[in-house]
C-alpha cells in the first residue's frame, strides 16, 4: 500500500488525506477484507449488514452486500464502515461514516453506494477508540452497579448517587468511571460486578438515542490519596431505552453499534470545531 506508515496511523485517530483513503479501500477490495456496516437514519442504527468494496472511486464507494433478504435503505441513510487493513504484521480498524447514494439489485445481488468518505477513523489500536467525556454531553446518565451478598443470592440493583460518579471516557465497548471512595457501593465493587448505565446521547439536529447498557468491571483501582476509585467496565449487552425488554448481545468486540457512531461523530465534530 502506497503513503501507508504504520506508527503514524497508530498514533493519529483519524487521515483526511484522499491518498490515503484511496489506499485502505484498493486494499480491502484486492484481499476481499469483510466490511461491518451499520445504515443509520437519525442517529438511529435501522439495520447491520457485512460486505466487501466492489468498486470505489474519487465520487462514491460501493459495497457487495451480503443478504439473502430484500434490501431496503430509506432516503437520508447514512453509512458507518468498519474493516480492518493488514500492515507491518500490524491489524489497524479503520472506519467512516458517509451519506448512502443509492441501493440497487443487479444479476440478483445487491450493492450498496455511499459518497467518497472525507475522513477514515483509527481506534488507537484498540477496536473501540476512547474518547474523554463529562456527563454533560452524556444527559439524564444514571449508573446502577449490582449488590450480591452470596452467589446463591439473586442480585440487586443499588443506583449510584451522580454527586458520587464522574466519566473519564468513552468507547463503543465500554466506559471508564471515578467512584467518590465515600460512595456506600465503593467498598463492595470487585473484577467482574454488573454495572448498568444509561442515557441520552445528542445527535446534533437529528433526534438523540436512548441506550441502556449491561457491562462487567475489568479493573477496580481504589485510589490512595484522591479520594477517587477508577472503575473500567466493558459492555455485555445493551438495548434502546424505547425498547429495553429486547437486549442485544456484543459481537465481535465491537461494542454497541448505535454508540460507535455516537462517538465517531463527537469526535468529528471536535475535529470540526477546532478547524
Amino acid at each position: 500500500m502506497a503513503n501507508l506508515e504504520v506508527n503514524y496511523i497508530l498514533k493519529n485517530n483519524a487521515n483526511t488525506s484522499p491518498e490515503y483513503i484511496s489506499d485502505t479501500l484498493r486494499y480491502i477490495a484486492v484481499h476481499r477484507i469483510e466490511v461491518f456496516i451499520d445504515i443509520t437514519l437519525q442517529g438511529i442504527t435501522i439495520n447491520q449488514v457485512r460486505g466487501f468494496c466492489a468498486d470505489y472511486n474519487k465520487k462514491f464507494v460501493r459495497f457487495y452486500i451480503h443478504s439473502v433478504e430484500d434490501f431496503n435503505v430509506p432516503e437520508g441513510a447514512e453509512v458507518s464502515a468498519f474493516y480492518y487493513i493488514f500492515a507491518k504484521n500490524k491489524r489497524i480498524p479503520c472506519n467512516f461514516i458517509s451519506p448512502v447514494v443509492k441501493t440497487f439489485k443487479h444479476k440478483g445481488f445487491y450493492f450498496l453506494d455511499t459518497v467518497f468518505p472525507k475522513t477514515i477513523g483509527h481506534t488507537q489500536r484498540r477496536n473501540c477508540v476512547r474518547t474523554p467525556v463529562t456527563k454533560k454531553e452524556i444527559p439524564y446518565l444514571k449508573l446502577w452497579i449490582e449488590d450480591r451478598i452470596s452467589e446463591n443470592q439473586n442480585a440487586q440493583w443499588v443506583a449510584v448517587a451522580n454527586n458520587y460518579f464522574e466519566i473519564i471516557d468513552i468507547s463503543a465497548g465500554g466506559m471508564l468511571f471515578i467512584i467518590n471512595e465515600k460512595c456506600p457501593m465503593a467498598a463492595t465493587i470487585k473484577e467482574n460486578s454488573q454495572v448498568l448505565c444509561s442515557g441520552t446521547f445528542p445527535f446534533g439536529k437529528k433526534p438523540p438515542i436512548n441506550l441502556s447498557m449491561l457491562g462487567t468491571v475489568r479493573r477496580y483501582a481504589p485510589s490512595s490519596s484522591s479520594g477517587w476509585n477508577s472503575m473500567g467496565i466493558r459492555f455485555t449487552r445493551w438495548a434502546f431505552l424505547e425498547s429495553h425488554s429486547k437486549w442485544n448481545l456484543i459481537s465481535d468486540d465491537n461494542g454497541v453499534p448505535a454508540l460507535a457512531n455516537w462517538v465517531f461523530q463527537l469526535m468529528a465534530n471536535r475535529k470540526r470545531a477546532q478547524d
